[in-house]
């Protein structure tokens, strides 16, 4: 991945949680986390820290 392509990812980022209210951090695995910024239709920030193989998306949160 190059600069331009982090730049493009960001950008996008930050076009959805830009004025968005922070309220809480989700710990899925050692390595997984997801922030709520209470974005519409119940869209999280999905990271993933693991060294090897590094992942942000913004995703929707499955109901059971």
């Amino acid at each position: 991945m190059n600069l331009t392509e982090i730049a493009i990812i960001a950008s996008e980022i930050e076009a959805a949680i830009l004025g968005r209210r922070f309220s809480k951090i989700l710990r899925l695995s050692r390595f997984e986390y997801a922030l709520d910024f209470d974005l519409p239709n119940s869209l999280f920030l999905y990271l993933n820290i693991e060294p090897a193989d590094p992942r942000t998306y913004l995703v929707r949160r499955r109901y059971r």
